[in-house]
């Protein structure tokens, strides 16, 4: 070490050093950028460096030393601060992650000690002449100050080293624990799958079921108004052919009365009478043939109305199972989209999942 020094500390030590030191932790709290924190360590130094060395004539060993001791105090405070910050407020392995932004404001902590020995180096060589004992003493003095320097770099390496080990012990930790949680929510998202199949299957089935019946009773209304149409079209028929045959039977009456009556006619030899009775004959027989043309004209309306009903029955008929096909074909579409929503959430929730484990095992291992 340096002679014992003989005066105290220059006056603007303290209150220097504390304005640096209140501004690094306000920076390091707020957690602002690297070069704002180095502009506000180093620029305090260099204040005070320019501010020792105006003093030219009241220097010594105590007052370059403090130079020196500036700067490590700075790193100190920079060092502890980040630890206290980034490590001791908070338990959560998240915060482990700000473990390089301690290392960045270590580092512009040494290298404010660093700026400190080289000042303080300066200034010795600034001073007037001193004894080979005053050189030799700075000398050692120096060696000293490195020394212990280099002692707690080395410290704070092997715990930077043993924060590093329980960081992957940790992190395999929360690795492991994402994985099974993984596990679970993909086994409870196949569960859900799985529910919703069955259920979308039960409720396809359901309305198959609806369907089939419904069919059989279109089907079995169909075939009654079928049987009835073909009863009606069969009484028509046979009334048609009942009143046709019986104008038949009176018109072949009335020509076997009117050849009676036309032999009686011919031999009695009444002419007049004859005549008049063939007039009669042939009325009767024209009022029978129109009769018959208005009857058929009557049975050909009936088979008309009865066909077209048959066409319309028909129509519906296909209407209806055009309808019910329609019906079915949209259900099966809305159990295939269903179907592939599920599947496709299913998918992307999957996928989402794993690109969320990836990116924390980036983030962990970086």
């Amino acid at each position: 070490m340096s002679k014992q020094p003989t005066n105290s500390l220059p006056k603007h030590f303290l209150p220097i050093l504390a304005f640096a030191s209140i501004t690094s932790i306000a920076i390091i709290w707020f957690n602002l950028h690297i070069l704002i924190l180095g502009f506000f360590i180093f620029t305090p130094l260099i204040v005070y460096f320019f501010y020792v060395k105006k003093s030219a004539e009241d220097l010594n060993y105590n007052t370059i030393d403090s130079v020196y001791y500036f700067g490590f105090s700075l790193t100190i405070v920079t060092l502890a601060t980040s630890a206290i910050i980034h490590f001791g407020l908070s338990s959560e392995i998240e915060d482990l992650q700000n473990l390089n932004l301690v290392f960045s404001q270590f580092g512009i902590g040494l290298l404010v000690t660093c700026l400190g020995l080289i000042l303080r180096l300066f200034l010795l060589a600034s001073m007037s002449k001193e004894t080979e004992d005053e050189e030799q003493n700075a000398r050692q003095s120096l060696i000293q100050d490195i020394s212990e320097l280099r002692e707690e770099i080395t410290g704070f390496a092997s715990e930077l080293k043993d924060i590093n080990v329980s960081l992957k012990e940790q992190q395999s930790i929360l690795n492991q624990g994402i994985i099974q949680g993984l596990k679970e929510a993909t086994s409870e998202l196949q569960n859900q799958c799985k529910q919703v199949q069955d259920s979308l299957i039960e409720n396809q089935k359901q309305k198959n079921l609806e369907l089939a019946d419904y069919q059989s009773q279109l089907q079995k209304t169909l075939f009654d108004r079928m049987q009835d149409m073909n009863q009606e079209v069969y009484k028509n028929m046979q009334k048609a052919n009942e009143s046709h045959i019986s104008y038949v039977k009176e018109s072949q009456e009335q020509l076997i009365n009117l050849a009676k009556d036309v032999g009686q006619s011919l031999h009695d030899l009444e002419f007049h009478k004859v005549a008049q009775s063939a007039k009669k004959s042939v009325l009767l027989v024209s009022s029978a043939y129109e009769d018959m043309q208005y009857k058929i004209s009557n049975f050909n309306d009936e088979m008309q109305k009865i066909s077209q009903q048959y066409t319309d029955i028909h129509k519906q008929h296909q209407h209806q199972l055009h309808s019910t096909m329609q019906t079915t074909k949209a259900s099966v579409e809305s159990v295939n989209e269903a179907l592939i929503e599920v599947a496709n959430k299913a998918s992307n929730h999957m996928k989402k999942q794993k690109s969320a484990a990836i990116n924390n095992s980036e983030q962990r291992a970086g």
